[in-house]
């Protein structure tokens, strides 16, 4: 591959296509100094060169966090991709970790609180996840595949979802625990390969694409299915229902065993907190996390993940993203 050079960071930014890449300009503004961003979009122009904005319109992704896998979503959301017209043709292992979970949604986690964030990160330290990259192959003319699918997933939030929608084919029932993570447009496929992808790994995809281009092979679901095993070798299957959770936590708070006044002490103050959350208020997640370091209950266990998630504050209310649109309406219908 051959490198490019610019004199200026402004040589930089006006090798991007931007006007092709993102709807929004506000995009443009952060992705133009992000490091994730400029250091992904050299591998692509460079290896893609004249056909990168072809094929970057011809692919998206969708990355299958840890609870996907524990509930054993993953066949069924490939069933959906694959009705509406996406063939996988490539997957990866993905390891996020408190910084790359906190690089991926950069943009987006300003408004967030710290009880979800550390929630987050604890839910992402689970396991690994899958990234699946597909390609479209039933375009729509001058639609990038990533906001084709990107208008198919659904919002995080429950409430807010209308129509036929992934997340509500996988029965995605709470704002933390929503399975998936897709691209909005063709600049965010670049930024997540840059996130979650070294330049090697990264340049070896992206000279496959180019060399098979329109004669891409899809990946025999055989092959899929090998790959999923191993990764349901490492996280058992779990129903993730919060309220059974909830109580299974209950349960083993009131029937802990205190070895000392401290742990005493801890195990009654969680106690109060969590059936307090389950009153009706919301649960402190940050010192209820610290309590039960304290008497040794495992923070990155199902129990403690689905029990806290629909008992804490998710938003701060008087927060914008930095990013909050997703962009897609500003795309051809």
């Amino acid at each position: 591959m051959t490198s490019a050079f610019y004199n200026t960071l402004v040589d930089e930014w006006n090798s991007c296509p931007w006007e092709k890449l993102t709807k929004l300009e506000i995009k443009h503004e952060y992705y133009r100094y992000e490091p994730f961003f400029r250091d992904s979009w050299h591998d692509f122009a460079c290896t893609l060169r004249e056909q990168v904005v072809d094929i970057l319109y011809q692919h998206t992704a969708i990355c299958f966090l840890p609870d996907a896998i524990a509930g054993r979503r993953i066949e069924s959301a490939l069933d959906f991709l694959e009705g509406e017209g996406f063939d996988v043709v490539s997957f990866h292992n993905i390891n996020y970790d408190w910084q790359s979970y906190n690089a991926e949604w950069r943009f987006q986690l300003n408004d967030t609180t710290l009880d979800r964030l550390v929630l987050s990160h604890d839910l992402c330290n689970i396991g690994p996840s899958a990234l699946f990259l597909l390609r479209d192959n039933s375009p729509v003319s001058g639609l990038p595949a990533t906001v084709r699918l990107r208008r198919m997933k659904g919002a995080s939030n429950p409430e807010l979802r209308t129509g036929e929608n992934l997340r509500n084919r996988l029965n995605c029932t709470n704002r933390l625990l929503n399975f998936i993570h897709i691209p909005d447009e063709p600049i965010d496929l670049i930024r997540m390969l840059g996130v979650t992808m070294e330049s090697k790994e990264r340049v070896a995809i992206l000279d496959r694409l180019k060399k098979e281009n329109s004669n891409l092979v899809e990946i025999p679901r055989n092959d899929i299915c090998t790959f999923l095993a191993s990764h349901y070798e490492n996280i058992d299957f779990n129903p993730l229902d919060t309220k059974q959770s909830a109580e299974d936590l209950l349960y083993t708070l009131q029937a802990y065993y205190p070895k000392s006044k401290s742990e005493k002490s801890a195990c009654l103050a969680a106690l109060q907190s969590l059936e307090a959350a389950l009153q009706g208020g919301a649960l402190n997640f940050l010192q209820f996390r610290e309590l039960l370091t304290q008497i040794d209950i495992a923070l990155e266990s199902w129990m403690t993940i689905c029990s806290a998630a629909d008992l804490i504050e998710h938003k701060y209310p008087d927060q914008v993203s930095m990013i909050a649109s997703d962009g897609s309406a500003l795309w051809p219908a």
